[in-house]
């Protein structure tokens, strides 16, 4: 992303760098960066603009590559713990199927599991 951007920031030096390489009889067209309105004569104050974009776009580009990046993270964490809450009710699951007549002490253990990846759940989805 950042190197995209330096060739986005070298675009308004193009005509200065080809004046000096090819000169032509005539003065070529400054490039800017977007369109901006500054009500000031826009050839007068060109490097002052020109310095304003310098500062302002690498901070827009910046914060929208960091929220990507969290978003990213939040995906990520949020697949994670997911997928230990599948393994949790696995383990649920798991014993199960060993005994067939429980008392009732086990079945609150497995009732109170199965709330606590309720919970688990709920707060993921937060």
């Amino acid at each position: 992303m950042f190197p995209i951007l330096g060739l986005f920031l070298a675009s308004p030096v193009l005509p200065k760098i080809l004046d000096f390489i090819k000169p032509l009889n005539e003065t070529r067209d400054l490039i800017y960066l977007y369109e901006t309105e500054y009500f000031v004569d826009q050839r007068e104050y060109y490097l002052p603009i020109l310095l304003h974009y310098y500062l302002s776009v690498p901070i827009s580009v910046g914060g929208i590559v960091f929220f990507d990046n969290m978003l990213g993270t939040f995906i990520h964490h949020e697949c994670a713990m997911l997928e230990i809450l599948s393994l949790y009710l696995e383990r649920v699951n798991a014993g199960s199927h060993v005994k067939k007549n429980r008392g009732k002490e086990e079945l609150d253990v497995i009732r109170q599991k199965i709330v606590h990846c309720v919970h688990m759940h709920q707060h993921s989805m937060e």
